[in-house]
């Protein structure tokens, strides 16, 4: 789906402090296989999604400590798993990611000690009302129209830590 074709691009509303996020602290990168190399590639890349999404800066990536707190990723790991997503063309192989979890308490006391602070875990809820244009109509995307947007979304979201929310296009919705 071609996102060229979106009339309004996001209308972004917070609707309030959301309930903390468990998911803080896991990241989750793509994967060649299973082998320790391409393991220790992968929990290198979720360590470094999920310092992103604790801070809420892309650029806390710069940080002078942050790669030697990186290269400590795996001590700080509590487990991690992979799953694996259909490939969109039919001959192409499932892509495999793995996905791990951090020890909150080992974490947080790695970003103190480089005086970076988490970002509070009570974010605020964002709403988008996204509007697509085809051939003059217009629709809002929401989860039953549009799924593959929507899981978009959720996922872009969900990798900086933001708790999202999509119209339900109930009655209320509609008016």
């Amino acid at each position: 789906m071609h996102f060229r074709n979106f009339l309004l691009v996001f209308l972004l509303l917070t609707t309030g402090p959301a309930v903390a996020q468990t998911k803080l602290y896991t990241g989750e990168a793509l994967v060649a296989d299973d082998s320790a190399e391409e393991r220790q590639r992968g929990i290198t890349a979720a360590f470094e999604q999920m310092l992103v999404k604790l801070t809420g800066r892309q650029t806390v990536l710069n940080h002078q400590g942050v790669p030697a707190m990186t290269r400590r990723a795996s001590s700080m790991m509590q487990q991690y798993r992979y799953r694996l997503v259909d490939a969109v063309e039919p001959e192409a192989l499932p892509q495999r990611y793995l996905r791990a979890q951090f020890d909150k308490a080992a974490v947080d006391r790695e970003l103190r000690s480089l005086d970076l602070q988490p970002w509070n875990a009570s974010r605020p809820r964002i709403l988008v009302w996204l509007a697509w244009e085809n051939q003059g109509q217009r629709s809002v995307v929401n989860t039953e129209a549009f799924p593959e947007v929507a899981q978009a979304l959720n996922d872009a979201a969900d990798r900086r830590g933001f708790p999202l929310r999509l119209p339900l296009f109930d009655l209320m919705d509609q008016q």
